[in-house]
């Protein structure tokens, strides 16, 4: 008679609540905590939160962040690097309103530091528009992002994002090719991997629709 084989049961090793913060470059705030066997284990774990939790205010209640742990802090924690931002599907479809037109695009862009993004803006006019007006506006669309972050840090470019300054610029010269409602980087996100056709403006001439600043007389 075969002798039956005893079951091993292994030790479950006992895991303990390490922390979590957020950038540098937003503060280093404590923003939760994860469940770990080691510190070391922290290392490329990733979390989604609300804005709202790294920085306080109503109005960043309607996007998310995803963090990723990319160093260790102190004996029982670690630092993060945002690497992506979204703003959340109910807050999008609160926007559109009919009578008037969605601009929604999708495209990779670099940063001064050589960092590869994935941006999605997203842009409602005041008013139906032209097939030709729509085509205008995604080019300049495209051409205002790809410079304005080719001149830009990864950390400014989120800067610029949360601050709405990348919003304000946009707005400003799209809104001479049809007038705007709203403009909202409504996502974006690191490319891991490298990727080719990154878009960089160069190819369509943005001097006609950015406004001209007046001349100071010579003394």
């Amino acid at each position: 008679m075969a002798k039956a084989k005893k079951k091993t049961i292994s030790k479950s090793t006992k895991k303990s609540w390490f922390k979590v913060h957020s950038p540098p470059y937003l503060g280093e705030a404590l923003i939760g905590e994860i469940l770990a066997e080691k510190q070391e284990d922290l290392l490329n774990k990733t979390l989604t939160i609300n804005l709202n939790a790294v920085l306080p205010s109503s109005r960043r209640m309607q996007y998310n962040i995803k963090l990723k742990c990319t160093a260790l802090k102190d004996k029982d924690g670690a630092s993060t690097n945002l690497i992506a931002y979204s703003m959340m599907p109910a807050s999008v479809k609160r926007l559109v309103r009919p009578g008037k037109d969605k601009i929604e695009d999708s495209f990779l862009v670099k940063t001064k530091d050589n960092i590869v993004i994935r941006i999605k803006p997203l842009l409602i006019t005041m008013n139906r528009m032209s097939e030709s007006k729509d085509s205008l506006a995604r080019k300049a669309t495209r051409a205002v992002l790809a410079k304005h972050i080719a001149n830009q840090t990864y950390e400014e470019f989120v800067n610029s994002v949360i601050t709405k300054a990348i919003d304000k610029e946009l707005f400003s010269i799209i809104n001479r090719i049809t007038p705007l409602k709203v403009v909202e980087i409504r996502e974006f996100r690191i490319q891991d991997k490298a990727k080719t056709n990154i878009e960089t403006g160069s190819s369509f001439d943005l001097s006609p629709y950015i406004k001209k600043q007046p001349e100071t007389a010579k003394s």
